[in-house]
């Protein structure tokens, strides 16, 4: 059990990373309802979380993300640099953190529900 704790505060961090290294700017009619989707898949593949995870870590960012913080996640977790200063600008610093701090406790909250 602390292995897959260790597992999820890990993953939790290096999406964090990405976060931080990653921008992207999507249009707002994908991001309608789509976000949830897209991390579930994202998690699964690249962060090799639970289903139950990452269904958490889906709906979740929905619902305490606003656009352009859920644009930012899934620039971060489908880590697509094309675009990588498209939100930098867009985001405030408070926005930033409350999207860094999202993806970095979202998985070790979601593990324990």
């Amino acid at each position: 059990k602390n292995m897959n704790l260790s597992r999820i505060i890990f993953s939790g961090l290096a999406v964090s990373a990405v976060l931080f290294a990653a921008t992207f700017n999507m249009t707002s009619a994908l991001l309608a309802g789509q976000t949830a989707e897209i991390a579930k898949k994202s998690c699964a593949a690249e962060l090799n979380l639970p289903a139950k995870v990452c269904n958490c870590i889906g709906l979740r960012s929905e619902t305490e993300l606003n656009e352009n913080q859920q644009k930012f996640f899934i620039a971060a977790i489908t880590d697509d640099k094309q675009k990588q200063l498209a939100l930098r600008s867009t985001l405030t610093p408070d926005e930033m953190i409350k999207v860094a701090t999202f993806m970095s406790k979202s998985p070790q909250q979601c593990a324990r529900q």
